[in-house]
This record gives C-alpha cells, sequence and structure tokens, in this order.
C-alpha cells in the first residue's frame, strides 16, 4: 500500500514539472517571435508581474497602445483625483 502511494506521488510530481516546463518554453517563443515578426508597429510582450502572484504574467502590446496608456497615466496623476492625495 504504501508503496503504491509512493508511484502515485512521484507520477504526480513528474507530471507537473514537465508541464510546467513545456509552458515556459513555449512562451519564450511565442514572445521571440513576436519580437522578430512585427517590429515595424512596435509590437512587444513583457512579463510583469501580477499583485497577488508569484508567477510573472505575458502581456503583449502595441507601441500605440503603450503611448496612450502613459498618456492616461500622466493626465491621472495631474487631475490629483486619485485616492492617497491630501490636500494639506
Amino acid at each position: 500500500m504504501l508503496k503504491q502511494i509512493q508511484v502515485v506521488l512521484l507520477t504526480t510530481g513528474l507530471v507537473l514539472l514537465v508541464g510546467c516546463s513545456s509552458g515556459v518554453t513555449n512562451s519564450e517563443e511565442e514572445v521571440t517571435s513576436a519580437k522578430t515578426g512585427s517590429q515595424n508597429d512596435g509590437y512587444r510582450c513583457d512579463k510583469v508581474r501580477v499583485t497577488g502572484s508569484r508567477l510573472p504574467s505575458k502581456r503583449c502590446t502595441t507601441r500605440a497602445q503603450r503611448e496612450a496608456e502613459e498618456q492616461l497615466a500622466e493626465a491621472f496623476m495631474k487631475s490629483g483625483t486619485h485616492s492617497g492625495s491630501s490636500s494639506n
């Protein structure tokens, strides 16, 4: 009985390790192909850390999307309506 439990645990661990390692390789290939495939429009993929998670997430954007986000962030900061600001 103990031997069967050990086999099941080892098999489960092996499946998890193989599944995790294959996902990393695929995303790295996708990022590489995205960078080389369409450099004219500024398409770029970055690994970003999501709050509350230790695993990085892949985020792909165009140059226009990044510039729009930057302008929105600047307008937000200039408006002074974000939480945490004090009027003292």
